[in-house]
């Protein structure tokens, strides 16, 4: 009988490990994947971590230059709004100094005047994603400060970060969002009215 029961176990085993690999090749199948786990094939295992790692590390990235894009897109639009207000408000005193301007015309001018700050400081003052676009690094801080007489303002200053808060958006290299306001509304050269 030992003959026949080195047949039987032989056999047995055979099928054992048929059906186990019957069940590894139809969970392939239904996962689509080739690699379920670890002990499938533990090098190719290993490059999978690593590949998802960088991944995510890419997504991440993605995620940053986006809201720096965002960002950045948002502060140039605001610029912009601001410049075209100091157009328009240095043709109106251009206009008034010329001298040919009534009293009243003046006074109309200075309302605009006032009416263009309160916008500039406004616009200066802009947000995008929970963040002040011109704070610098205090981006949750209100970047300008108004001191205002009988509701005129008389004096604004900047009270934001005076650096740039950059974030990763490759491998080594980093980009700010935020912009440092007192950088990009500062003049240190004035002109004559």
């Amino acid at each position: 009988m030992s003959g026949w029961g080195a047949i039987y176990n032989n056999t047995l085993f055979g099928l054992q490990e048929q059906t186990r690999t019957l069940a590894r090749l139809q969970e392939q199948v239904s996962s689509g994947a080739r690699i379920n786990r670890a002990s499938d094939n533990p090098s190719d295992a290993s490059r999978i971590l690593r590949l998802r790692s960088q991944s995510y590390n890419l997504d991440h990235y993605i995620g940053n230059l986006d809201d720096v894009v965002l960002s950045l897109n948002h502060g140039y639009n605001l610029m912009s709004q601001v410049q075209d207000a100091v157009v328009s408000v240095k043709t109106a005193l251009t206009q008034a100094a010329s001298g040919s301007y009534s009293a009243e015309n003046r006074a109309t001018i200075a309302t605009a005047v006032d009416s263009a700050l309160e916008q500039a400081v406004s616009l200066a003052n802009g947000a995008i994603l929970g963040r002040y676009v011109f704070a610098g690094s205090t981006s949750s801080l209100l970047p300008y400060e108004v001191t205002r007489k009988d509701g005129k303002i008389v004096s604004v200053r900047y009270v934001g970060g005076d650096q740039d808060m950059p974030v990763p958006v490759a491998p080594g290299v980093r980009y700010s969002g935020q912009l440092v306001g007192d950088n990009v509304f500062r003049s240190d050269d004035r002109q004559a009215p």
